[in-house]
């Protein structure tokens, strides 16, 4: 029986983990078939992350977690076009499943799963978000949250060791170099998410309006940047993390160069996933040096929910296009590079300590 259960929430942890593509980039693919604006694009994927960010708010219960999965749900059946509703259902989804899925890793003992395996269920829901409906593609991740807080209901209220682990650590006040690194985290997270939607927006357009084509583009940039780790890591981090940077900045200039109407400027964006997948070595680095994984997790929440504000911010007062935010994405990926290197000696007096 507990050897069903284990199987079962791992099963169920992969499935959250390809319903939280479908819940992402869904919407965003029906209002790109019902020919929306670029800022629609940025408002539903604004909801999207400010739903991630406040997942850990939800706590863990299962009756709230699946209660605010079905209001997400009502809200988008019922919403047609307004986009204060549909940004409203998906935030409600968003982070109930990210509440869910968060629960689950531990009963799934996500160690265990591969990390190839976590990934190709990820890029997976990409694709089948552009495959489905969009109202069937979310009634099927709300489905995965339902099973999901089903197992949850099963599970001791002390299941979760490393929660409780998690809320006693974070009161460690945090070092400067940690402070740096977290903000160095920020700026990463905010680069990718200042032009990440619009890329979909742009390759829709080339596609001839095409779903499809547009979903498999924004996998391809996902793959290559999952790649990165096993491409680069017998480098040193803190080399690979300036390189990376440096060449995603590079590649986003020339897309900004290119303009926004040929398929030389979705084969940048899926470029420079070898450069920004180069993340990996701002998660070793801040480990080394003691900065918590709760305090990155929320470094990532700020990027992620100020990188598509930005966006929005400057597609309303600067009025400019998908060329213009990869402009800025480059600038803020170039920061990044500058701030690793700046940090150089600090580094290495830390972890020679």
């Amino acid at each position: 029986m507990a050897l069903n259960r284990r199987s079962t929430s791992r099963l169920l942890m992969l499935a959250s983990a390809g319903s939280a593509s479908l819940i992402e980039i869904a919407p965003i693919l029906d209002a790109l078939n019902a020919g929306r604006s670029l800022m629609v694009v940025l408002f539903l994927g604004l909801a999207y992350q400010v739903g991630n960010g406040l997942a850990r708010k939800v706590g863990r219960s299962p009756k709230v977690i699946c209660a605010l999965a079905g209001l997400g749900l009502v809200a988008w059946m019922v919403a047609g076009e307004m986009l204060s509703v549909q940004m409203v259902a998906v935030a409600a989804m968003s982070a109930s499943l990210q509440a869910c899925r968060r629960v689950l890793g531990d009963a799934a003992d996500v160690r265990e799963i591969a990390l190839a395996t976590k990934r190709a269920w990820r890029v997976s829901g990409f694709l089948l978000a552009a495959m489905l409906p969009a109202t069937y593609a979310i009634a099927l991740a709300v489905a995965v949250i339902a099973l999901g807080t089903g197992l949850l209901a099963s599970l001791p209220d002390s299941m979760s060791e490393r929660e409780v682990v998690r809320t006693h650590a974070i009161d460690t006040p945090p070092s400067l170099l940690q402070e740096q690194l977290w903000a160095l985290m920020v700026v990463h997270q905010t680069h990718y998410f200042v032009y990440a939607y619009a890329i979909l927006y742009l390759a829709f357009q080339v596609a001839a309006g095409s779903a499809v084509a547009a979903a498999t583009a924004f996998a391809l940039g996902w793959i290559t940047y999952l790649s990165a780790e096993r491409l680069w890591n017998r480098f040193p981090d803190q080399c690979v993390f300036v390189a990376g940077h440096t060449f995603l900045a590079a590649c986003l200039l020339c897309l900004g160069v290119v303009g926004e109407n040929s398929w030389i400027a979705i084969l940048l964006w899926v470029l420079t996933g070898f450069g920004g997948g180069s993340v990996y070595c701002l998660v070793s680095i801040s480990a080394k040096s003691g900065l918590l994984a709760e305090r990155v997790e929320r470094a990532e929440d700020v990027g992620h929910v100020g990188g598509v504000a930005l966006a929005i911010a400057l597609l309303a007062v600067g009025g400019v296009g998908v060329s213009g935010l990869a402009v800025a994405g480059a600038a803020l990926a170039a920061t990044a590079a500058a701030g690793m290197q700046a940090l150089g000696k600090r580094l290495s007096r830390a972890h020679d300590a």
